[in-house]
């Protein structure tokens, strides 16, 4: 059997993979779970053929000898390949956000060969649905509970997750004001991921803890964006422009808020001598949050939304899962009010980062059961609705709310470009 996997990323060639590590060299979490991903698959089936698919190869050290790498110049190109008679036994299974690209009847003559991989809850687009591909695989509950009813045949599949080096639980936090607190983000600097809300809480933040410390790790060039990114914030200049009307220049040249860019393995140090993590404080387009787990992994506690996709990590931690940016100093002050409490969330972190990291062999046979099942005999996977620190009648009300508006304004959408269409 032949299992393509497309990765489509120009930053992706630029780095070097170890799969005996499995560490993320400094790319997007997307496509670094392709990758990881090929590589369970190839391992746990020997005699499969596995395809990593890009612009060019990626380099990959102690890879499985049924892990192959093919190369086009684009998704279009590719799919015509797939399309062919010669492919009709073959897989792929292709990110939503790739098949997005495609025109309907491209996708049409592909869909029986393809699972379409959804990377974000509420990913409502009418396109993928009319191409009725194999199977729309989600990567959490939540995402599960806010895509099921728009696509056919919806699976759960969590991400596969490696857990990083040894963690490390010898920081410690003192009650004092003067304390030096250390706090570390990890993500693409796109507005998705909230480093903007994060960023107009700091003269709060300063005034709570003056000598507290922010080391940004990531940049706009994680997602294949090629254009200038600015000088001091390696975001696009808007977003940068942005966020320096809430963390002055000063504070970035004086050391208080240190911006790293994209980083591989160097940035374990950083994020194990920080005390917390903050991360997306909206949870908006977040489907796993794999840059979560990665802190949570080297005992680093994290601060971050429970909604939307946020939630299959935050779960575990109500005291440090916010609603709303406005609460991140209070539960900072709050986390480190009590040296006991702080040691009890570094080891929580590691134990549920671990799970994480067990369930993905799970997740790598589910994989292989699904890729061998005819269409015809795919089911969905039953509703699993998330718990929410409110009521779970709150949260599933919310959930629908969402969905039905997000089906709505999709509709719409959709029948604007129809009717545009046929005035011309």
């Amino acid at each position: 059997m032949k299992i393509y996997l497309p990765v489509f990323s120009y930053s992706a060639s630029c780095k070097t993979f170890d799969l005996n590590t499995e560490h993320n060299p400094g790319i997007g979490g997307t496509q670094h779970v392709t990758v990881l991903l090929a590589s369970r698959l190839a391992r746990a089936k020997p005699q499969w053929t596995i395809h990593l698919v890009n612009y060019s190869p990626i380099n990959i050290l102690n890879a499985s000898q049924n892990l192959k790498q093919v190369s086009f110049t684009s998704l279009e190109h590719f799919c015509q390949f797939l399309s062919s008679p010669a492919e009709t036994g073959s897989r792929a299974i292709i990110t939503a956000l790739l098949l997005e690209t495609c025109k309907l009847a491209e996708l049409k003559l592909i869909s029986n060969r393809v699972f379409c991989w959804l990377h974000h809850p509420f990913h409502f687009k009418h396109k993928l649905r009319q191409a009725d591909f194999l199977a729309y695989i989600n990567q959490g509950s939540y995402q599960h509970s806010s895509n099921c009813r728009f696509y056919p045949r919806c699976i759960i599949i969590q991400n596969i997750f490696s857990p990083a080096n040894k963690a490390n639980i010898e920081s410690s936090i003192e009650t004092r004001q003067d304390f030096p607190l250390r706090l570390v983000h990890l993500g693409a600097l796109v507005p998705d991921k909230g480093l903007l809300h994060i960023a107009k809480q700091w003269k709060r933040l300063k005034k709570v803890f003056p000598n507290a410390q922010l080391n940004v790790i990531g940049s706009a060039l994680t997602y294949n964006s090629w254009d200038d990114v600015h000088q001091l914030v390696p975001a696009s200049p808007s977003y940068a422009n942005q966020i320096l009307k809430h963390i002055p220049e000063s504070d970035i040249t004086q050391g208080h808020c240190r911006f790293h860019g994209n980083l591989g393995l160097e940035k374990d140090e950083i994020i194990t001598s920080s005390h917390l993590a903050l991360q997306n404080p909206t949870g908006i387009r977040e489907s796993f949050g794999a840059a979560t787990f990665e802190c949570m992994a080297l005992g680093t506690p994290v601060i971050a939304s429970g909604d939307y996709g946020m939630h299959e990590a935050m779960q575990y931690f109500p005291e440090l899962a916010i609603q709303r940016p406005s609460q991140i100093v209070g539960t900072i002050r709050r986390a480190c009010s009590n040296t006991d409490q702080y040691k009890e969330l570094q080891s929580r972190s590691i134990a549920v980062a671990k799970l994480f990291s067990l369930n993905s062999e799970a997740a790598t046979w589910k994989w292989i059961r699904v890729l061998q099942t005819e269409k015809r005999e795919i089911t969905a996977d039953s509703i699993i609705y998330p718990g929410f620190n409110s009521s779970t009648l709150k949260a599933i009300t919310k959930l629908n709310y969402r969905r039905v508006n997000g089906v709505l304004r999709t509709s719409i959408k959709s029948a604007t470009k129809y009717c545009l269409r046929k005035t011309r």
